[in-house]
């Protein structure tokens, strides 16, 4: 299993020790519909949620208050979602069963991997002597082993190998030395016999790989402490590789014995339909890929489900044992990681795909193993999958409610009516906005942001690289740009924003130009079409407002004044990935879009009010 190498590094930085960035003191911050907020868990989702600016006349105290309205609003409307019977529909099963196999799989794995990784310090002090030298190195390549052996005999009595390499074509990238650095990126095997050599002139016994025999003599030791690189770390970076080596290990052990004769059987008819309908896709859309990849996700479920059609949806696709895996739920899984490969060859696209056949398949068996031992009843696994559950739920409850208001002429009327007696301040905004589906894009840009980076120039970079879309709209009435639109319009000229997550996109924007003016409106038939949306947004959120407000009323809201009053955090302005134990990847919360407007139609305790 390659992909542990490729998680385990970044994994254990950031998930060491299970739910470190969950709730470890119970006392509230705030109670709403029966659920509580503790301290721990509003410090991390507020310092680990990047706001990027904070808006004009709003200070660091009413900012903190208006974070935890954002979670008070989640946890109303995921319990209202949960009395609209929303928790069984099928939005959750597509959206959040997947999320919540994977934190079970990763209890699984704090189990049984990461609680047994130990590191003594000896461990850390023999893999600091290797990391602090790179062996400077030559090298003889032959497809002969008698002439491997001979060659390392001549080396081993004193012979020069510059006078070997004479002629020989491996010589004329080896002029100056080839540097080996101890890292275990490479061939493992061997770096650690490479490392057996201690003095210049100490040749290794010939070593084979798949295209032949190399016989290496070290040239050299080069000293990596330096004034950027210094010995403390090292020391830390030796430390992160000894546990990422032990934790490797407990890992093959494990995946040997756990999968040992575990038979399954796959419906090969969906399966190469399935690659026929996803290279269709793939190709027809290439052209709106962002980078050099094709790829399908969760987007492309809807379509893939009508093509199949509900007879074939219900078939059973992997048979494990007396348990078997409907082709609908496998799509989910399937998709709910993005599949992507570089090329439209069917050969190489049907390999990769029973590439992912196979990591769902175990990742299927790892989750019902971890239901065996009940880690799903585990009370940080129940923290955290509640977490994504609140989201998802309020998220659906909200989308529903606001989908169900509509507008009609006449109201469009009154508000022009109105904007004609009281002639308003029209607000227009010129903004550059970077738009991504990409964890990695959110990271990057906010990375380099807080390096001092400029906003125009990171959007110029990655509209180059097509791995981002990358919109500037000219000066335009920020109601008519939708929920950037109406952050923007508080912004100031300069302000950086974001990210929002809007329609399943993140969304980074900088306001260009910002201009303010007090005209009376044209005629009704030249802005009845631009003042629809504007009064459609308003009396959605307004019926928005006064429902969480009545939700607030029903189920009860606490705030714990006295901690809120006095704490004083900072957002660390940055976006953090969790790196799932037996693979994947999700952000370490969600992103949750900021909602504290409904407080003002909060009457019935204003005393909780700041």
């Amino acid at each position: 299993m390659s992909f542990i190498k490729t998680y385990i590094f970044l994994f254990l930085l950031t998930t060491a020790g299970g739910g470190l960035l969950l709730a470890q003191n119970n006392e509230p911050a705030a109670k709403a519909g029966g659920s509580h907020i503790t301290r721990e868990y509003f410090e991390k989702r507020f310092k680990l949620s990047p706001q990027l600016t904070r808006l004009p006349g709003v200070t660091a105290e009413k900012e903190r208050y208006n974070f935890l309205y954002t979670l008070i609003a989640e946890k109303l409307w995921s319990r209202h979602a949960s009395e609209l019977g929303l928790d069984t529909a099928d939005h959750i099963r597509r959206n959040f069963l997947p999320l919540e196999r994977m934190y079970i799989r990763d209890a699984l794995w704090q189990q049984e991997i990461a609680s047994k990784v130990n590191v003594s310090p000896v461990e850390i002090l023999r893999t600091f002597a290797k990391i602090r030298f790179s062996l400077i190195t030559k090298f003889v390549f032959t497809t002969d082993s008698v002439e491997a052996l001979s060659v390392y005999y001549r080396l081993s009595t004193g012979e020069s190998i510059d006078s070997l390499l004479a002629g020989r074509p491996e010589a004329d990238f080896q002029s100056q030395g080839f540097e080996i650095s101890y890292t275990k990126n490479n061939n493992p095997d061997l770096e650690e016999k490479l490392y057996t050599l201690e003095n210049p002139g100490d040749v290794l016994k010939p070593y084979r790989d798949q295209e032949g025999w190399f016989v290496f003599q070290l040239i050299s030791l080069k000293d990596n402490i330096s004034a950027e690189n210094t010995a403390e770390k090292i020391q830390s970076t030796a430390k992160d590789l000894a546990t990422s080596l032990k934790t490797d290990s407990l890992y093959q052990a494990f995946y040997k014995k756990f999968f040992l004769g575990i038979s399954v059987e796959s419906n090969g008819e969906l399966f190469w339909s399935l690659h026929s309908k996803v290279i269709y896709i793939m190709t027809r859309d290439s052209s709106k890929r962002k980078d050099n990849r094709f790829s399908v996700g969760p987007e492309y479920l809807d379509e893939l489900e009508k093509l199949f059609g509900a007879d074939s949806l219900r078939l059973p696709f992997l048979t494990l044992g007396t348990r078997s895996v409907s082709f609908s739920d496998f799509l989910i899984w399937f998709l709910f990681e993005r599949f992507s490969v570089t090329t439209l060859d069917p050969r190489t696209i049907g390999a990769f795909m029973q590439d992912r056949v196979k990591s769902i398949i175990e990742q299927d068996l790892l989750y019902h193993e971890g239901l065996r031992r009940g880690l799903d009843k585990d009370p940080k696994v129940r923290e955290e999958i509640t977490m994504w559950k609140d989201y998802y739920l309020s998220m659906k409850a909200k989308e529903l409610y606001t989908d169900s208001i509509s507008t009609n002429p006449d109201e469009v009327e009154h508000y022009y009516r109105e904007l004609s007696e009281n002639p308003q301040t029209s607000v227009k905004v010129s903004l550059i906005q970077i738009i991504t589906d990409s964890l990695e894009v959110v990271q990057s840009v906010l990375d380099a942001l807080k390096g001092g980076a400029d906003f125009t120039t990171l959007a110029e970079f990655y509209e180059k690289s097509s791995s981002a879309d990358v919109h500037i709209n000219e000066l335009a009435e920020a109601e008519s740009l939708g929920d950037v639109g109406y952050v923007a319009k508080v912004l100031n000229k300069g302000d950086v924003y974001g990210p929002l997550r809007i329609n399943e996109r993140y969304i980074l924007f900088k306001v260009l130009d910002k201009q303010s003016d007090t005209l009376p409106p044209a005629g009704f038939t030249e802005v009845k079409e631009k003042l629809t949306p504007a009064v459609l947004k308003k009396k959605r959120d307004t019926a928005l407002d006064k429902k969480t407000a009545a939700l607030a009323d029903r189920y009860g809201v606490e705030i714990n004044e006295k901690y809120m009053n006095s704490v004083e955090i900072e957002n660390f302005k940055m976006f953090l990935f969790r790196f799932m134990g037996f693979g994947g990847r999700i952000a370490a919360f969600p992103v949750t879009p900021p909602y504290s407007r409904w407080t003002d139609q909060w009457k019935q305790k204003p005393q909780s009010l700041p």
